[in-house]
């Protein structure tokens, strides 16, 4: 990989990640993939506790774009000139493109979910557990590919009934057994304690989990279910980060590329978020 010292020019882009509690798999996704293409430019994650002052620095300093982390994904949507359809939909940008001091918000998590519902059919019967923006980003995918049979299970039953109702899906106070595919958005399966939030062991027509943890396999689909199709919290990840690439560069990035750059951003060494 190229020094840091060699890399940095004059008119070298800076691109950034805001966040509250910034990790360090940013900063080596984009930069491996600017090393490989040859661009111009250096990722750098960024703590922040005063966000809309960043996002004026964004535009004072012309920085070329920025991701966008929790807590920050909704209060960043008054503060931009531009939302692309996910985004204004979900009310979430996880993605800021700076174009000559226009900004404009990006979700490139209903993105990454929608590449990979082609995997399963519109006719199935889907479960989310969860109603965080994760499950908001992954309903918006859901109703863009057609998809009707979706119910919303939470322990805050609340936020599952508002969830569901803006997409028009249905909510449960209890888990739902009778579905094929089961898609994990919430914490669950990030510490090895976690206690599984369904027992997918009664799911008998179950034939696809999806985490949307970034871990090789949560808790939950080690312990319950090792055997169906798993969509792993990683996949989603790589192709959530490859899109911001792209929209930031308009660079292509294919399976193969991406899935290097995520190997390296993600290796022991790495501190992620």
């Amino acid at each position: 990989m190229t020094t840091l010292a060699l890399k940095l020019k004059a008119d070298t882009r800076l691109y950034i990640s805001l966040a509250s509690k910034p990790g360090n798999f940013g900063n080596k996704f984009h930069n491996y993939l600017f090393d490989h293409f040859r661009v111009n430019a250096l990722y750098k994650s960024m703590s922040t506790h005063d966000f809309s002052l960043a996002v004026s620095a964004i535009r004072a300093l012309d920085i070329a774009g920025s991701a966008v982390s929790m807590p920050f994904k909704e209060t960043a949507l008054p503060l931009l000139d531009e939302l692309d359809g996910a985004a204004r939909a979900i009310g979430a940008v996880n993605t800021i493109v700076n174009s000559a001091g226009t900004l404009k918000g990006y979700n490139t998590d209903a993105y990454a979910v929608e590449l990979l519902l082609d995997k399963i059919s519109p006719q199935d019967s889907v479960l989310i557990i969860g109603a965080g923006g994760m499950a908001n980003a992954a309903c918006y995918a859901l109703r863009k590919k057609g998809f009707g049979h979706v119910v919303i299970y939470n322990r805050n039953t609340a936020k599952a009934r508002q969830l569901a109702g803006k997409y028009g899906f249905s909510f449960s106070p209890e888990p739902v057994y009778h579905t094929r595919v089961v898609m994990n958005a919430t914490p669950v399966g990030m510490c090895e304690q976690d206690l599984p939030v369904l027992d997918l062991t009664l799911c008998s027509s179950l034939y696809s989990y999806w985490d949307f943890i970034v871990k090789e396999k949560t808790v939950t689909a080690l312990t319950a279910a090792p055997d169906i199709n798993h969509v792993s919290g990683q996949t989603v990840a790589m192709l959530q980060a490859r899109r911001q690439f792209e929209l930031y560069t308009g660079i292509a990035v294919d399976n193969e590329v991406a899935a290097k750059a995520f190997s390296y951003a993600t290796g022991p060494e790495s501190v992620n978020k």
